[in-house]
């Protein structure tokens, strides 16, 4: 699968509807496509099943998902500009699926900044231990993803690590994560 099925008249198409829908204020939260009105994936697609990014614009579903995520969660002022961030920011051609593992690693090693951020009181030794074990989990699992290595098992070591430090794993912030898919995105060919 490549970006737009490899042509600039199917990117136009689409960055002429989001820009327009843009420019009438009709990006809005909440809803995927009603009225004339939607969030990022509702007015790119003027519906809500994110598998037709990979029809109709040969975006794998996967991202079109991450793109819908990040709208819902970064602020309002942001979120009327994603839709075409996100488009704009696409190549032509590309193989989106070269993103997804260096966005996977991005997020796991700011996981662990957070985590190594924490200050926690001494005197909650099970809550340290987890945070540890959490660490740990995150570490196996970035090494994992670089080496290609059995994924499953690395994600259930990191399931494992226990539901006191999973809130904190996942603290990391959407804008961030929303930052850096872009990046990602206009760097992949």
């Amino acid at each position: 699968m490549i970006a737009f099925h490899g042509k600039q008249e199917t990117k136009d198409f689409y960055m002429s509807r989001i820009k327009a829908h843009a420019l009438a204020d009709e990006i809005i939260k909440g809803q995927y496509w009603e009225g004339g009105k939607g969030c990022a994936v509702g007015c790119t697609i003027h519906g809500s099943t994110h598998k037709d990014y990979e029809i109709e614009l040969g975006i794998p579903e996967w991202l079109a998902r991450l793109e819908d995520a990040l709208f819902e969660n970064i602020s309002d002022e942001k979120a009327k500009q994603w839709p075409v961030q996100f488009l704009e920011a696409i190549n032509i051609g590309s193989d989106l699926e070269k993103v997804k593992k260096p966005f996977l690693i991005f997020i796991l090693k700011n996981n662990l900044k957070t985590l190594d951020s924490l200050k926690v009181d001494p005197k909650f030794d099970a809550v340290i231990k987890s945070i540890e074990a959490s660490k740990a989990a995150t570490l196996q699992m970035i090494d994992a993803h670089e080496k290609g290595l059995d994924l499953e098992a690395a994600r259930s070591a990191a399931e494992s690590a226990g539901s006191a430090a999973e809130s904190a794993v996942w603290s990391a912030t959407y804008k961030l994560y929303a930052e850096k898919i872009l990046e990602l995105i206009r760097e992949c060919k």
